[in-house]
């Protein structure tokens, strides 16, 4: 399947989840395509985290910057999980370039000052109150993934960036490009097996 084609896909589900929910005020906008991010961001939770109580993980909003999800999942080896989750939405002529190298460093101080408790509070209540819950979870060396979603094709040069990040943070980064989202969705969809849950924890 195509990248072109899985977007088409993948971009028909997104307008449903907004048919079906269109009254709920985690939409703000009148033009249905303006909040297909926020759709993709539940999509997320529905297909990887297999659940519908997306409002209270959503954080997405004014100041949270490199940050749109941070859900906590309780792991049977490891106990609890953070995960933050930041998702860059692409249009479908984007689709097949590749994550923004600076905007994707942009991103990674973001997670630094997340992970230093150095992320002040803003405006954004939901942001502010799971925020406090990770910090509490860090302060007692709890496991912290993060992730990065993109309607886009990785980029070799972050490698780097991500081995550095994750050497001194000692924190994981996993990148789901538009390659990796589209293998699952088959998987999934079509093939009736379990995929790699990048929500779950194989270490």
């Amino acid at each position: 399947m195509l990248n072109a084609d899985f977007y088409k896909k993948l971009d028909a589900e997104l307008a449903t989840i907004i048919e079906e929910d269109i009254s709920n005020p985690i939409f703000p906008h009148k033009d249905k395509e303006k909040n297909k991010p926020i759709a993709l961001l539940m999509w997320f939770l529905k297909f990887y985290g297999q659940t519908h109580a997306y409002a209270k993980y959503i954080v997405d909003g004014d100041g949270d910057n490199s940050c749109d999800i941070i859900l906590d999942i309780n792991d049977v080896n490891k106990g609890k999980i953070y995960y933050i989750v930041q998702v860059k939405w692409n249009s479908e002529k984007n689709s097949n370039g590749k994550i923004d190298s600076q905007q994707f460093k942009a991103t990674l101080e973001d997670f630094k000052l997340i992970l230093a408790g150095e992320k002040a509070e803003t405006k954004n209540e939901s942001f502010n109150r799971q925020n406090k819950k990770l910090q509490k979870h860090i302060e007692q060396n709890g496991l912290v993934k993060f992730i990065y979603l993109t309607l886009c094709n990785n980029n070799p040069s972050i490698a780097d960036n991500i081995a550095s990040f994750e050497e001194n943070y000692q924190s994981s980064i996993e990148i789901l490009d538009i390659n990796r989202i589209k293998k699952d969705f088959i998987d999934a969809r079509y093939k009736k097996i379990i995929h790699n849950n990048p929500l779950e924890n194989y270490k």
